[in-house]
């Protein structure tokens, strides 16, 4: 079987090709990486949390239409503590007031609410009085305990700008939002503003303690945490990199070149988010550093092959020809595979995780054309310095030996690895069923971080910090001053009320109360309901015309009083068990109140329902890959049985990768959607460049046993190299604050040390066991 392979005849034309014109090689690949640079100008960012939601999710059109009715409520809030003095001692609310004030003059906000801007009513003779609750300091000690017993009383302020025991207190600015081509930064411009204004009281005040929380910071959080650690990261896995090539091929130019394909595949990858207008975002701007370890893997087998080839005696021209001949082939499909596991990701229905897979697909993609073209030729006309190796040592190959005792140590017992990887697997597959989702957007940030601790004390000492709206509809205009209408308000805000992890529900229930007890000389004996709806409309209308401007109730009402609001506070929980309590609401709603045709939306919603989503799309995505890459190698291998066979090892080591996740007893996000298909796409090429040279050997003639030694001993040294550098290049996302990519990287690390420990131990007995092509071979071989 020495026939000559389809596949070596295109690989030695090329060779001939690029040996005979490498200026025209090296032009050309110059040519497409401008080409592609040049769309750097038109990229941009994307912070929003909406990001994570396409146009079409359901729950963010809900929500969108909650919006229109309600005005958007997005918000910044200041969070206030004095370790040693209460929210009504006249420091802390001079440093309220003044923050107040601040934050109506800052750009973008619309609103601003705190204890002492509340609309305090009172009735002095015939007048209803709506005034600030603090309106003048300093306040007498007997001031401040009754204006601290009133806010207590106040069930629209206790427990959500002010905490139970009166230690804690937050100013709370909504904001609107302008479109992302008019500001791309406005979460961060708005973030800044207010923290100019923390820094000012800070100086004044430097006893409080002072924190930013609210949908501005976590938006904030989106786009800096990975801009800090792209800062970071970036410079240490490429210093990392130039040292472990220094120490492999012991070349500068060995060292040089591959930096050089890494650098024009993330500008180029850049260049074409710009060309197709692909915001970047938290999560697809990890392609970087995923394509830095995925670009030094296919250039390492390149320079690798080279270099050992001069130091054997060969000339710059053989070396080179030899270099794509070896590797053309390999480089070619796992560059394909890759791109097919990366680019599955548009099945996801997340946008950002569609995007990381275009990027890092297509950035993939372009490696190869350029370790291909670029580097072999650029190789083929450089006087790189690779000295002979002298003619002592040029056949012993000291570094190579391990791949020799390795190879024969698992081919003569293939059985034993093979059997006990698979029970590892499967004893470990059974944690599997531990896992669970979890998107609450407050966890993409590690513990410690600022966000993460801002939130964390909020949601220890303040309020809850996850929100669910609901609008509930009478069904007729002015319906909601209508008693039996309010009273089903009051009957749901209850209910809501009574849920164990509901810190705080604000409706017009206690408005409407406060305003009947008012008109009736403030008799607590009338702290209910109005009896009749005419009494009720006549409350609200003295009292929204007592209101100052922006201050009113349009977030709590409607234009035309037919449907009222009900925000539900909640402290954090896990999606699963927010879940619950949606399902858990809309069945004592479908009970009670069917009419009322209300449902739970908001941001937090928007993330629970993201977790069913993810699934969905990941089995989706999955399914494609694996299906797209059997095609790939069955075609490429022109075998069946191999193309089968390469997905085992790999398919075994993701297995293995949830099951260990599952032990450690952690949660899993939506960057589970990442790592099934991104490992697969990785951790395959190692499999493909080892089947491609025991195919060649048993097609000259070799066993099985003899063709995997062979194998494993022309490449297992470069295999261990990529993998080593493929695990570092994403084991270093653990060093980053935002969970979504330490849980990817952590994983997809994980993945690729088992599967190079399942292609070097397991695959040997795979092989003996299902590629029985020769009869004959199977009692020469018997272990």
């Amino acid at each position: 079987m020495n026939h000559t392979r389809l596949d070596q005849a295109i690989a030695e034309w090329y060779a001939q090709r690029l040996l005979r014109f490498p200026w025209v090689f090296i032009s050309a690949s110059l040519l497409l990486f401008g080409l592609g640079a040049a769309g750097i100008p038109n990229t941009g960012f994307n912070a929003s949390y909406r990001v994570f939601f396409g146009p079409d999710n359901p729950q963010l059109r809900a929500f969108d239409d909650f919006q229109a009715i309600y005005v958007q409520d997005d918000n910044v809030a200041v969070v206030i503590h004095h370790p040693n003095k209460p929210v009504f001692s006249n420091e802390v609310l001079a440093s309220v007031r003044s923050l107040t004030a601040a934050l109506w003059k800052t750009q973008y906000v619309t609103r601003v609410d705190s204890v002492t801007n509340y609309q305090h009513t009172q009735v002095m003779e015939d007048d209803l009085l709506v005034d600030d609750l603090i309106s003048a300091l300093p306040l007498t000690e007997e001031s401040l305990h009754e204006k601290q017993q009133v806010a207590l009383a106040e069930p629209s302020i206790n427990g959500l700008l002010l905490s139970s025991d009166a230690e804690v207190t937050q100013v709370n600015a909504r904001v609107l939002f302008p479109s992302l081509v008019e500001n791309p930064n406005v979460a961060s411009d708005i973030y800044g503003a207010v923290e100019q204004l923390v820094t000012h009281e800070q100086a004044l005040h430097p006893d409080i303690d002072y924190r930013i929380t609210g949908i501005v910071a976590t938006n904030h959080a989106f786009a800096k945490t990975p801009e800090n650690e792209m800062r970071t990261m970036l410079p240490i896995m490429i210093g990392l990199t130039i040292l472990a090539l220094a120490l492999l091929v012991r070349s500068t130019w060995g060292v040089i070149l591959p930096l050089f394909v890494v650098l024009f595949s993330i500008v180029f990858t850049l260049g074409v988010s710009g060309h197709f207008r692909i915001l970047l975002t938290p999560v697809s701007l990890a392609f970087p550093q995923i394509l830095l370890a995925i670009a030094i893997a296919y250039s390492v087998h390149i320079v690798v092959s080279y270099t050992r080839l001069r130091r054997a005696g060969s000339n710059r021209e053989d070396a080179v020809r030899v270099t794509i001949l070896k590797n053309l082939t390999p480089i070619f499909l796992t560059a394909v595979t890759t791109s097919i596991g990366f680019l599955s990701m548009t099945l996801n229905e997340v946008p950002p995780v569609q995007h990381l897979g275009i990027l890092v697909g297509v950035g993939v993609l372009f490696t190869f054309v350029i370790s291909v073209t670029f580097l072999p030729a650029l190789l083929a006309v450089c006087p790189c310095g690779v000295k002979p190796m002298p003619a002592t040592l040029s056949s012993a190959h000291p570094q190579q030996e391990w791949t020799v005792s390795l190879g024969r140590f698992v081919v003569e017992n293939h059985r034993g690895l093979f059997y006990g990887l698979l029970f590892i697997v499967a004893g470990s597959s059974i944690f599997i069923a531990r896992l669970e989702l979890d998107n609450n957007p407050l966890n993409y940030f590690k513990i410690g971080t600022w966000h993460r601790e801002a939130t964390e004390f909020v949601d220890a000492n303040l309020t809850g910090v996850t929100f669910t709206d609901y609008s509930l509809q009478s069904g007729q205009p002015n319906g909601i001053t209508n008693p039996a209408f309010l009273a089903k308000v009051e009957a749901f805000t209850k209910y809501v009320s009574a849920i164990p992890e509901v810190a705080h529900v604000n409706s017009i229930v206690p408005v409407m109360k406060r305003l009947n007890k008012n008109l009736h000389a403030d008799n607590p004996a009338y702290y209910q309901l109005p009896e009749t709806q005419e009494l009720a409309a006549q409350y609200l209308l003295l009292y929204t015309m007592s209101l100052p401007f922006g201050l009113d109730l349009t977030n709590q009402i409607n234009v035309d009083y037919s449907s009222t609001r009900v925000t539900a506070t909640m402290h954090k929980v896990s999606g699963k068990r927010h879940m619950e309590i949606l399902d858990q609401v809309d069945g004592w709603v479908e009970a009670n109140m069917p009419e009322v045709n209300t449902q739970g939306v908001g941001t937090w919603v928007m993330f629970t329902f993201l977790s069913q989503r993810v699934i969905h799309g990941m089995i989706n995505s999955l399914m494609l890959a694996l299906i797209l890459i059997t095609i790939v190698c069955v075609v490429t291998f022109r075998s069946l049985r191999l193309g089968l066979i390469s997905l085992i090892p790999n398919a075994l080591p993701i297995l293995l990768t949830f099951g260990v996740w599952g032990m450690l007893g952690d949660h899993i996000d939506f960057a589970v959607s990442i790592v099934a298909t991104a490992a697969l796409g990785v951790i395959i090429d190692d499999t493909i460049h080892l089947l491609v040279r025991y195919q060649r050997g048993r097609e000259n003639g070799k066993q099985r046993g003899q063709a995997f030694q062979h194998a494993l001993h022309d490449v297992g040294h470069a295999l261990l190299f990529t993998s080593i550098i493929l695990v570092v290049g994403f084991g270093l996302f653990l060093l980053s604050d935002f969970r979504i990519n330490s849980s990817m990287g952590a994983m997809i690390s994980l993945s690729i040390a088992f599967a190079l420990a399942f292609d070097f131990l397991c695959l040997p007995g795979i092989l003996m066991k299902f590629d029985k092509k020769m009869a004959n071979e199977g009692r020469s071989e018997a272990a």
